[in-house]
């Protein structure tokens, strides 16, 4: 049927109850979207979806993991250069068949299925509501103009996102339970600019926006050996033009809260980046610093920011502006219950309408307009 040159612009290709093997289109190319769904009320299940040269489809509520006895390593959903306008949504992505229960696996059974469940590359790619479970890299996204929203990525051993390409915006993700496997740096995301070679830390990543997303270390209440020390966003190699971050809930015990070295053009604001061990740190942090290669950061706000420390100065020079931040060092007096990772606020917080309303969101995490009170609330949360 999809070879047959019979599909057009607007057609729906549904998928019968069972298993299809890897799904691989080359060259489909349509004057607006074709649909690709199971049949109402049947399950439909492929090893993989890869596509290279195709435009103008979506992949929508089907089963994603591999079933050979020997997979191999390469990601259960792959997009390729001048591939364009192709939508992901509603996709159960997983690592190995059972990974619902990648509570119970060893060290042997993650490295044994060490796959990514989105690399994606090409423009305008859609990731929107799907989860993963199971996996090392979440989703990784390459091209340009790239949207990351509403996934939840339960269960991974690398990091949980990245967005390497101009103009992408990650919004509304649950990112939870890193597990460490090897020496891999676990970040809940993590962006660098590439050269035209590829080259990590040259050239620019332009117009990036992350916000209402959720990062958790740990969400579940079962404890296990294997649970990393996890980095919340780090952005390393730069340069960053034009970046923002606002209402992100983090809760990791990594150095890294909020980290970037070069940026440029960069809003951060009313986050929530609480350690997830140890009241007594001072870390995570949210800290900007100098391009590798000494280049300084310019033009940049970090403000309302509920946080356990702080590593950004003001440079009038450079117009670096750190205002109206808050570091938290007894969560319990601030939030409604940290433990179980319910960071809104108490009453009796002091943070509760204290944020400075000239750089405050309109709206929290939640989609709550801002103010509540007489003043807008530090952090992710409009509580009070």
């Amino acid at each position: 049927m999809i070879n047959s040159g019979k599909l057009s612009g607007g057609d729906r290709v549904f998928l019968m109850d069972g298993y299809h093997g890897p799904l691989k289109l080359t060259g489909q190319n349509f004057s607006s979207p074709v649909l690709f769904t199971p049949v109402p009320g049947q399950t439909a299940h492929v090893d993989l979806i890869n596509l290279t040269k195709s435009s103008n489809l979506v992949f929508n509520g089907l089963k994603v993991w591999p079933t050979s006895s020997a997979p191999g390593k390469s990601p259960l959903v792959r997009t390729y250069m001048g591939t364009s306008n192709i939508a992901f949504t509603n996709l159960d992505v997983r690592g190995e068949a059972t990974a619902g229960n990648y509570m119970s696996w060893p060290v042997s059974m993650w490295r044994a299925n060490k796959r990514a469940g989105f690399q994606v590359d090409g423009d305008q790619i859609s990731i929107v509501g799907n989860r993963l479970t199971g996996v090392q890299m979440g989703i990784l996204t390459l091209g340009t103009n790239a949207l990351v929203e509403k996934n939840i990525i339960d269960g991974f051993s690398g990091d949980g996102m990245r967005a390497l390409g101009d103009n992408s915006i990650v919004r509304g993700n649950k990112v939870q339970n890193c597990v460490k496997i090897d020496a891999n740096h676990d970040d809940g995301f993590q962006s660098f600019s590439r050269s035209a070679s590829g080259k990590s830390g040259q050239g620019v990543v332009k117009n990036l926006t992350l916000e209402d997303n959720k990062i958790f270390e740990w969400a579940s209440s079962t404890n296990n050996p294997l649970r990393c020390k996890l980095q919340g966003i780090g952005m390393f190699d730069g340069m960053y033009d034009g970046v923002t971050i606002r209402n992100n809930v983090i809760s990791v015990s990594a150095y890294h809260g909020i980290s970037i070295a070069g940026a440029l053009n960069t809003v951060i604001t009313n986050n929530t980046v609480i350690n997830a061990r140890s009241n007594a740190a001072n870390y995570p942090w949210i800290k900007i610093n100098a391009h590798k290669n000494g280049t300084p950061p310019k033009n940049v706000l970090v403000a309302n920011n509920l946080v356990t420390s702080m590593k950004v100065f003001n440079n009038a020079n450079n117009n670096v502006v750190e205002v109206s931040n808050m570091v938290v060092k007894n969560p319990s007096a601030e939030f409604t219950s940290p433990a179980t990772l319910d960071f809104t606020l108490k009453p009796t917080a002091k943070a509760a309408n204290s944020a400075n309303p000239k750089y405050a969101p309109p709206f929290d995490i939640m989609g709550v307009a801002r103010p509540r009170g007489n003043a807008p609330d530090m952090g992710a949360y409009e509580s009070q």
